[in-house]
């Protein structure tokens, strides 16, 4: 999800180059669990972190 939550995330977990799904900041709530099951569905035997929030 969109906030300080995104930013967080990206300043504190390294990852490797086309790992880390935003919203991109477009304001969009709800994103976060569709796109870590859709990551998951994607590569089920690699690890996903959903991390959302209100902000």
């Amino acid at each position: 999800d969109v906030g300080q939550n995104q930013i967080w995330a990206a300043r504190n977990f390294n990852v490797k180059e086309g790992r880390f799904l935003t919203s991109g900041g477009l304001g969009t709530m709800g994103y976060s669990l569709p796109a870590a099951i859709g990551a998951k569905m994607a590569k089920p035997k690699r690890q996903v972190v959903c991390i959302c929030g209100d902000g």
